[in-house]
């Protein structure tokens, strides 16, 4: 499996950072900005792919493609429930013509929440309804568990642990759909679940001193396996090691961005 994990471009609460009522503006569903739909749009041209611009594309075909100039092939596409990657995956949606596949557990950290100025906390808020995320995007395929209550069904603020336990279902998930194929599979998703999806998928423990940067509409790769499709590499000694299931192939990936257009 090539898994391909993208942020959202950027939203309305992304254009607040650093703003001095950032809190009190902020939404529980914030739209992209003119600058997020900008960046969809970049996204949706790179993963759509152009092999007749690259002189080496023939090559690449023969290998393992690592920076997909032959296209990327995109098998899957799945979105969190929530606007911001909603609308981002509309947008290479259309460019694949591939409807996009909702999935509620890929959301970001914390949840769908409101602040509450008075008491200067944040509490659940409802979340999408079916005819929302329609609206957002219509050829989206989602189950019978989204209703007009709204999916988040103001559910309290998620916990670190919360997250940490939904990362290592997302995995479990995607091993037991995708695990053993050639799928390439792209997820439209958020910042800070991705940290702990990273974390899950290398093994390693989240810690507040740990961070991996995902800008809006930033791509990061990874190929996961059973190690017989890599090649082993060498140690320092010259001797051969054993392929690895997890092949690191970048991340952050921002050079289908403008720089005006990196957020």
């Amino acid at each position: 499996m090539q898994l391909y994990f993208a942020r959202h471009a950027e939203s309305f609460n992304n254009g607040l950072e650093g703003h001095a009522n950032y809190y009190t503006r902020r939404k529980a569903e914030p739209e992209l900005t003119d600058r997020g739909r900008a960046q969809a749009e970049c996204l949706a041209g790179l993963v759509m792919g152009d092999a007749e611009r690259h002189t080496h594309a023939r090559r690449h075909r023969l290998s393992r493609n690592p920076w997909n100039h032959e296209g990327f092939d995109i098998t899957h596409l799945y979105c969190s429930l929530q606007r911001r990657a909603v609308e981002t995956a509309a947008v290479v949606a259309e460019a694949l013509d591939k409807d996009p596949i909702a999935w509620p557990d890929i959301h970001e950290c914390g949840g769908v929440v409101e602040y509450d100025s008075a008491n200067r906390e944040f509490h659940g808020a409802t979340g999408a309804t079916a005819s929302d995320l329609a609206a957002w995007s219509p050829r989206l395929i989602i189950d019978d568990s989204v209703d007009s209550a709204g999916w988040w069904g103001d559910r309290t603020m998620e916990s670190r642990g919360g997250s940490a336990d939904r990362a290592d279902r997302v995995y479990r998930r995607l091993l037991e759909s995708h695990g053993g194929t050639d799928d390439r599979v792209l997820l439209v998703s958020h910042s800070m679940f991705y940290v702990f999806f990273i974390c899950r998928v290398l093994n390693l423990p989240y810690t507040n001193e740990l961070w991996f940067t995902l800008n809006n509409a930033a791509l990061t790769r990874l190929d996961i396996g059973d190690g017989d499709d890599y090649e082993p590499g060498m140690d320092a000694g010259q001797r051969k090691l054993p392929g690895l299931p997890v092949r690191v192939t970048y991340l952050n990936r921002l050079d289908h961005l403008p720089v005006e257009l990196v957020s």
